[in-house]
């Protein structure tokens, strides 16, 4: 006789490995997001103006207008859209649910991810080397891709259930 509770948990397709390689996936998303919520107390700016201000500093400079003659007012917004996005991923991470949830998760790694490789492509295209913060906000920003859409791969159980093991 078989355990219920058991065969319930597993996909029958699938091996020991291929369940625990999907588990795997879907902890990069929350664990990407804390790496792009950690890069906002590091500095993201590698020399000049700026070079000693974690990306929050960053953020309350531009936004005192202190710096106006070299960044509009409006620009300290986007420091704290980055971390703010990662941490909402990480809140959604630990959702479990609908289809319409794993498209919200989507649209915010979308949004997540031009932020983060806008703000560490563009300096690499002035021949700046990227600092701490960037580095791990771009690892962050991979981990959460790999993560989203590991939630999209067959075998996920799109109706709430997923296997486990």
């Amino acid at each position: 006789m078989t355990d219920p509770y058991a065969s319930s948990l597993w996909n029958h397709s699938s091996t020991v490995a291929e369940v625990r390689a999907r588990a795997a996936m879907r902890n990069l998303l929350p664990l990407g997001g804390v790496l792009v919520v950690a890069s906002a107390f590091l500095p993201w700016v590698d020399r000049g103006l700026g070079a000693s201000l974690a990306l929050y500093d960053l953020g309350d400079l531009l936004l005192g207008g202190d710096v106006a003659a070299v960044a509009p007012r409006w620009a300290g917004v986007v420091p704290y859209l980055i971390p703010g996005s990662g941490a909402l991923l990480v809140l959604l991470a630990g959702i479990d649910g609908s289809l319409w949830l794993q498209r919200g998760r989507l649209v915010v790694t979308v949004l997540l991810v031009a932020l983060v490789m806008s703000a560490t492509v563009l300096p690499l295209l002035r021949h700046v080397r990227p600092s701490g913060g960037q580095l791990v906000a771009g690892i962050g920003a991979v981990l959460v891709v790999v993560g989203s859409l590991s939630t999209f791969l067959p075998g996920e159980g799109h109706g709430g259930q997923r296997d486990s093991v």
